[in-house]
């Protein structure tokens, strides 16, 4: 053989040698993974005294690597969920019955599973094995990515579980376009037993069975996967935390305040990234990471000096008040700051960060670690903020919460209560919207001429509160049995009256301006009072109320009221005018109405009186003319 010859083989040779080398290398990776787990597992089911420590299963997979997970992280499962999934139904809520063998071989068929969808939760895939449990079942594994773990980011198992009527699973996901990526011989062959196709091969990535060691052989293609790695990637800057999780299951408000709050967080997140606006976290190891903002959306608690205990905050209607909030946090190993932006319960228009505040945890006296907040105005000066978190702060102040108050230009809201009856009654519904543009527009007139109103929020700090729109059912009183009674008032027509009014307020004092239901011609407010409270003989607080015509001479009622409620008067009567000219000189009256009735009553009486003396007249023509 010719050197030249003996050169090309070894150059061939070493090529060989090397992919054999780093293919074997793997393949000692995974099965040293294997065993450990398997290890593990045993050893966990076999204690008497269960730890609560996460069980490792090894590193995240190319075939969630290729879907945007971050392949650096461990991938465990908690012993909670192990607990679950072998235990029986009837011995462990949902028990999933799961064998040990079928347990054991969760490492091997996440690195090559049949079929991978995105989950129904954010941040979350769902991979489809070839494993069949006792009832012969597809399993499936549910995993949860880019979960906090103390300092540290991880990959969690949140479930594995055999799942009934599968190829049901299937049509729905496929169709609703969940599917992202498939081992493609391993799918054709369960989706034609399953009498199932796959959808046009440009929806989804592709590998084959080579995925577990490599991922030269992925089939991808660009416009897709830019769209599936880009969204798990952007999933990833922020996560919900588990105590949230945990609430949602009990309260489906939770989750969709958590979701929505969760897709307002990334948007948050992806802006400050293109800013170049990040923070960076020191871990357990000593290692610097991008840190990630996390949601919570808890049950709202304030502090009762009497019992010295924390007790549940409720609103007007009796339910839970709700604290939504997402976290950007900064760690060095030691300290941790968290700028924290807060959100309204209220997602109607979409979720919406209001105001932000900063927390700090620090050594107390007794030596433990708590926290120390400070307020949104505060943060830029004060020395306990990182540097990164002032940055962010500042440009979130600039372009975030002001870009909300400017997106917000509304001067009146509809209260709770007429959103609830609205939810269920549209004539409410269609009545608040109308009295909430129309008073809008009024207090955006009055505010233009600098006519406003303010209060006192907890914190001493003044500001211009908003009118408040409430449209209910009119009630009246009647004596029914003796007993006097409030009973719904109704139409002519027996549908019911609605009350319209709007209130603005000047700290105890209200303006309140009342308008009638008809709104064929708009809004109108045709009324006023003023409702304050003054101490009576008892020296508590009473309610009075101030007639509209009283209300420039009253002592009780407040200047800035005294001045609104003058040019409301003025611009209604002005309104009147504008009216006249455009009306018919003749008066329109009701067919039914008593005036009109005897009027028709005296023409009918002036017709006949008429017929008679011509009839009279006639008589006496025939009469001469016999």
């Amino acid at each position: 053989m010719s050197d030249q010859a003996i050169d090309k083989e070894k150059s061939t040779l070493t090529v060989d040698e090397s992919d054999i080398l780093a293919m074997s290398e793997k393949i000692r990776q995974n099965q040293e993974e294997d065993r450990a787990f398997a290890e593990q597992l045993d050893s966990f089911l076999k204690r008497t005294e269960k730890s609560s420590d996460f069980l490792h299963i090894g590193k995240t997979p190319n075939a969630l690597a290729i879907l945007g997970a971050d392949q650096k992280l461990d991938v465990v499962i908690s012993p909670r969920t192990i607990t679950k999934c072998m235990a029986e139904p009837e011995e462990h809520y949902h028990g999933h019955a799961l064998s040990q063998s079928i347990m054991e071989q969760i490492p091997q068929e996440l690195r090559n599973p049949v079929m991978i969808f995105k989950g129904s939760q954010e941040n979350s895939l769902v991979a489809i094995t070839e494993l069949k449990d006792s009832q012969n079942r597809g399993v499936m594994i549910a995993v949860s990515l880019c979960e906090k773990n103390g300092f540290s980011d991880v990959n969690r198992i949140s479930s594995v579980y055999g799942k009934d009527r599968i190829e049901n699973y299937f049509r729905k996901q496929i169709g609703q376009g969940n599917l992202v990526a498939i081992n493609k011989e391993k799918t054709d062959r369960m989706l034609h037993s399953a009498g199932l196709q796959l959808p046009l091969e440009n929806t989804f990535i592709s590998f084959d069975n080579s995925i577990a060691y490599s991922t030269a052989n992925v089939k991808r293609v660009s416009e897709k996967t830019q769209e599936l790695t880009g969204g798990f990637k952007m999933a990833l800057l922020t996560y919900i935390d588990q105590n949230t999780r945990n609430l949602a299951f009990m309260d489906t408000e939770i989750q969709k305040l958590a979701e929505a709050t969760q897709k307002k967080a990334d948007a948050l997140m992806t802006r400050l990234q293109e800013q170049g606006l990040s923070t960076t976290s020191i871990n357990r190891n000593g290692e610097a990471y991008t840190d990630k903002a996390v949601v919570s959306v808890e049950y709202a608690t304030k502090y009762n000096p009497k019992t010295k205990q924390k007790e549940p905050l409720m609103d007007k209607d009796g339910n839970p008040v709700k604290s939504v909030q997402a976290a950007i946090r900064h760690t060095d190993g030691k300290d941790f700051t968290a700028l924290i932006f807060h959100a309204k319960e209220d997602i109607s228009d979409g979720v919406k960060f209001s105001a932000m505040s900063a927390m700090k945890f620090e050594k107390n006296q007794n030596g433990k670690m708590s926290p120390t907040y400070i307020k949104g105005v505060d943060i830029a000066g004060s020395e306990k903020i990182p540097q990164e978190l002032k940055n962010i702060a500042a440009f979130a102040k600039e372009n975030i919460l002001e870009q909300e108050a400017e997106r917000s230009t509304s001067f009146a809201y509809i209260t709770k209560e007429t959103k609830a009856l609205a939810a269920e009654n549209p004539v409410v519904d269609r009545l608040s919207k109308a009295a909430l543009a129309q008073t809008n527009e009024m207090m955006q007139s009055l505010r233009s001429n600098d006519l406003k109103t303010t209060a006192v929020n907890k914190d001493g700090k003044v500001y211009a509160p908003m009118a408040a729109v409430q449209v209910q059912p009119a009630m009246q009183s009647k004596t029914i049995n003796g007993k006097k009674s409030l009973i719904p008032m109704t139409h002519w027509d027996g549908s019911p009256v609605h009350s319209i009014q709007a209130t603005i307020r000047q700290d105890q004092a209200m303006l309140i301006l009342s308008a009638k239901d008809d709104i064929s011609k708009g809004v109108q407010f045709h009324g006023m009072a003023v409702k304050t409270y003054v101490q009576n003989e008892n020296g508590k607080m009473s309610p009075t109320y101030i007639k509209g015509a009283d209300i420039a001479n009253s002592p009780l009622v407040p200047q800035n009221l005294k001045d609104i409620a003058t040019a409301v008067k003025e611009t209604q009567t002005k309104e009147k005018q504008q009216e006249t000219p455009q009306k018919s000189t003749t008066k329109q009256r009701s067919p039914f109405s008593r005036a009109r009735l005897n009027e028709t009553a005296q023409e009918i009486r002036k017709s006949e009186q008429k017929n008679s003396t011509e009839k009279s007249q006639q008589r006496k023509k025939d009469d001469m003319s016999l």
